[in-house]
């Protein structure tokens, strides 16, 4: 089946629904040929829209406008997120997921970050999905339907010609803007490390924004597409909460997947660049596993989860341990754990657990998001932040990072740095640098028109 004979079901099944009475949310789904949901969605024009991969690609999802959503603009309750979420998917299909994501914890909201707030999760109305080697073609509902023509008349706009071209060209840019500059960053740093030597703080992840005047538009539809991320073992999402802003992260960091009371976690922390040759790669990743800065800001992560778990879950265990994760520009320490939940522990008590967490914040983490805040001259907003799904039975976050915010003509990138006693301020603005290499490298400055 095609997708134009998928919106034709989708159609008829609509208006089988019309009379339905029960309060729900439905969900009509039909096998269509394969079909790229990245590509897919970068074909169509509508306000809102989602997109996720998993980190294995072995589920893609691409969705367009809200069938229901929830959201708020200002500071929130991790219980309170999930009750509500909860309370919908009480009635709905088995198979329904409600994406979306929360700011970093602290309470500033810049301009930038308006349309966005402090939570926005939602259910999309129409959905391409890839899983496994199969495609389809999905409508999510909500019962009773207020307003049948107005869904009708989104379908009949959804495009199925879809554009197959994948190259990127690099994009121009204006005016580059980085909150800290160079020197002021270097002052911060060595602030931070005369404040750790005196035992107030352990680690503190401090943060950099760089922003740049777009010339002409940049499509992170095709960024996301390009061969050298399709691949790698990261999590990619963007999310378009209004025709003019869009966040998105490629990020190898998961806060905790949970599939009924099975439940994995993960600590990544320390890095390093990739080599350009194999032999300087090879030093690299030899360098990263026995570098006493980095196996202390990777044993501070693991050690602390260690011991969340033991407090949520009946069993678990170390899956892999100090391994590698490697990634198109970076590789990082990985440490995984699996393990049972105990009884009652909900969505919003692991989060609530689990993040932020040192890779994110620091250490002591109530302390070391103080002197976020005290630092920081702008607002992460959802950088750094929670972001995922939510079904009846299962859910899965990861954090958002190597993540860029396009607001109009401008592209936000943030990065962050683990500062520890040991830390140098110009290796660790450095790592800044490379954290954002995955858009950098299709960026060049248009001097000319300075």
């Amino acid at each position: 089946m095609n997708l134009e004979d998928a919106k034709r079901k989708v159609k008829e099944e609509l208006h089988k629904l019309r009379h339905e009475s029960r309060e729900g949310i439905s969900r009509i789904a039909f096998e269509i040929e394969h079909c790229d949901p990245l590509l897919w969605l970068r074909s169509q024009d509508f306000q809102k829209c989602i997109y996720w991969k998993s980190r294995d690609s072995d589920f893609v999802c691409a969705g367009i406008e809200e069938a229901l959503f929830i959201r708020g603009r200002n500071f929130f309750s991790y219980k309170d997120i999930f009750s509500e979420i909860r309370r919908f998917l009480s009635t709905a299909h088995l198979e329904i997921r409600f994406y979306g994501g929360m700011r970093f914890p602290i309470k500033n909201i810049d301009s930038e970050w308006r349309d966005f707030g402090g939570f926005y999760f939602f259910v999309p109305l129409f959905e391409l999905i890839n899983k496994g080697s199969k495609s389809y073609f999905v409508c999510n509902v909500k019962t009773p339907i207020k307003d049948m023509e107005a869904i009708l008349k989104k379908l009949v706009l959804i495009n199925t010609h879809i554009d197959s071209g994948q190259s990127i060209t690099p994009m121009s840019y204006i005016l580059r803007e980085d909150i800290p500059d160079k020197d002021e960053w270097k002052k911060e740093v060595k602030e931070t490390i005369k404040e750790i030597k005196k035992n107030r703080l352990v680690k503190v992840v401090l943060a950099r924004r760089s922003s740049f005047k777009l010339k002409n538009p940049f499509d992170p539809f095709s960024l996301l597409a390009d061969p050298k991320y399709k691949g790698e073992r990261a999590y990619h999402f963007l999310i378009k909460p209004s025709f003019h802003a869009m966040f998105l992260s490629m990020t190898p960091e998961r806060i905790f997947l949970r599939r009924g009371d099975n439940l994995e976690a993960e600590a990544v922390a320390g890095t390093r660049k990739r080599g350009v040759t194999e032999q300087e790669d090879e030093a690299l990743s030899l360098e990263l596993k026995k570098s006493r800065k980095e196996l202390t800001e990777h044993r501070l992560v693991s050690e602390l989860l260690r011991k969340k778990l033991a407090s949520i879950c009946t069993t678990f265990q170390v899956k892999e341990k100090e391994t590698l994760l490697k990634l198109s520009y970076m590789q990082h320490l990985y440490t995984k754990f699996s393990g049972t939940l105990k009884r009652g522990v909900s969505d919003s008590d692991i989060i609530s657990l689990l993040y932020p967490n040192p890779a994110i914040a620091g250490y002591p983490v109530e302390y070391a998001l103080r002197k976020i805040e005290e630092v920081e001259e702008f607002d992460r907003g959802w950088y750094s932040g929670p972001f995922g799904w939510v079904a009846q039975d299962c859910a899965e976050f990861v954090v958002s990072i190597r993540s860029g915010l396009f607001v109009k003509d401008t592209l936000y990138l943030y990065s962050g740095a683990g500062i520890v006693s040991e830390s140098d301020p110009e290796m660790e603005w450095e790592e800044l640098n490379y954290k954002i290499q995955n858009f950098t490298s299709f960026l060049r400055h248009d001097s000319s028109s300075a």
